[in-house]
């Protein structure tokens, strides 16, 4: 039966360089892949941050540097508990906390003015990886007959639909859609959420 990959949130307390260089040494040491993302690099949210405030005190830098947050691989983080003492001693940075990630989630939102654009958005919503589910899908369409053909301005379109979800599932695969998602002009994602044990 093959292992179900697990992913890690680890809380460390030195500069990003140096935790990056630990993460590297010990997983090429390792011979792990270096699968670890960094939460400011792909838009996770940073629980120590309330929410009305996140964008703003990200955007400026508020946040304190010396707190790192990374999501690992679990092959890397059995390497990083392994380690956690000599880490310290060596004076580069320290683990904080090492919580294993259940799941995460990231909400998207819609809004297209014409049948095929709604039919590009329907397609991706529904073209999900194993794994991975919608939660709470909302897909409204108007439609007003009345401005079909006009040239001037109407204050309607002929078609308009909004929507959208939640994704939920594994962190490395809400990931990749998320930038999926997040290329396409008319989707709007917000930030990964991480539910940790």
């Amino acid at each position: 039966m093959a292992q179900t990959m697990t992913f890690h949130e680890i809380v460390f307390k030195g500069s990003p360089k140096a935790v990056r260089g630990v993460l590297t040494g010990l997983a090429l040491g390792a011979a792990l892949p270096c699968d670890f993302w960094f939460h400011r690099d792909h838009d996770v949210v940073d629980p120590t941050v309330p929410r009305s405030a996140r964008r703003t005190a990200e955007r400026l830098h508020l946040l304190p540097v010396t707190t790192v947050r990374v999501v690992v691989s679990g092959d890397l983080a059995k390497v990083l508990r392994a380690r956690k003492k000599a880490l310290a001693a060596s004076g580069l940075c320290e683990i904080e906390a090492i919580d294993r990630i259940k799941q995460v989630q990231v909400e998207l939102k819609y809004h297209t003015y014409a049948k095929r654009y709604d039919d590009e958005v329907q397609a991706l919503m529904t073209d999900l990886p194993r794994g991975v589910k919608l939660m709470n899908p909302v897909h409204k369409i108007e439609e007003h007959p009345e401005a079909k053909g006009s040239e001037r301005y109407t204050p309607a379109h002929h078609f308009e639909s909004r929507g959208g979800g939640i994704l939920l599932g594994r962190f490395d695969l809400v990931l990749d859609l998320r930038d999926r998602f997040d290329v396409h002009p008319l989707v709007e994602c917000e930030e990964i959420e991480l539910v940790t044990s």
